[in-house]
């Protein structure tokens, strides 16, 4: 117990420097005791946690807005098998005669007509490239999209497995092992067990309590994560 107490002490010591530098105080500034971890439930459910993913994942964003792109690209390349219309319009103010006759003023119209002759070799050869570049871009997204919802469900069956292992410590491990703590000692005052076999229950307790208290550290930073 002495030599576990000073390797817990050495590596206190290490993480009180840690956070020091990381909330950038004094050196010699003191920690003081961190506050007691209090067990809480994860409050988002699985189906909350992957619509949340979906909707609000930046490079899922970023890979919705691109497809969208693609897709106003096809719908343009798909335009270009119809003949393009172009109206031009000009007007031109004219003097007067040199005898002071009136001359109207000139206005001119004009249309142009693009004929897509070249459609098999030219439109049909840019549509399928546009949709081409639709179909990969959708393969990325259901292919990140996939990844991300599985990093999800390992984390929410993570969460499931620590929060079953501390309601086993809470209700079972923890209060067992303090009643035989309890029975230990009944048996050593009677002469019906040795010093060994009462210190052995107590060092086990605090096996247990300190596995219980890790466990609960590591579920509240998971949680934060």
């Amino acid at each position: 117990m002495v030599d576990e107490l000073i390797m817990l002490s050495q590596r206190k010591r290490a993480l009180e420097a840690k956070l020091t530098a990381l909330l950038n105080r004094p050196s010699e500034s003191p920690m003081g005791p961190p506050e007691e971890v209090v067990f809480r439930k994860f409050h988002l459910t699985m189906e909350e946690l992957r619509e949340m993913a979906t909707e609000m994942n930046p490079t899922l964003k970023g890979m919705r807005k691109m497809i969208e792109a693609k897709q106003r690209a096809y719908d343009l390349a798909k335009k270009e098998y119809y003949p393009d219309f172009n109206f031009k319009f000009a007007y031109g103010q004219r003097d007067n005669g040199p005898e002071g006759m009136k001359r109207r003023d000139m206005l001119t119209g004009m249309m142009e007509v693009n004929i897509p002759i070249f459609y098999r070799s030219k439109q049909d050869r840019k549509v399928a490239e546009a949709k081409a570049d639709i179909m990969a871009a959708e393969a990325q997204y259901r292919a990140m999209k996939n990844e991300i919802l599985f990093m999800i469900a390992d984390m929410g069956s993570m969460i499931q497995r620590v929060e079953r292992q501390l309601e086993l410590y809470k209700t079972g491990i923890i209060p067992q092992a303090s009643l035989q703590i309890s029975s230990s000692m009944s048996a050593y005052r009677v002469n019906k067990a040795d010093f060994m076999t009462l210190l052995d229950s107590q060092m086990t307790l605090y096996k247990y309590e300190l596995q219980y208290q890790q466990t609960q550290t590591e579920y509240e930073k998971n949680e934060h994560t």
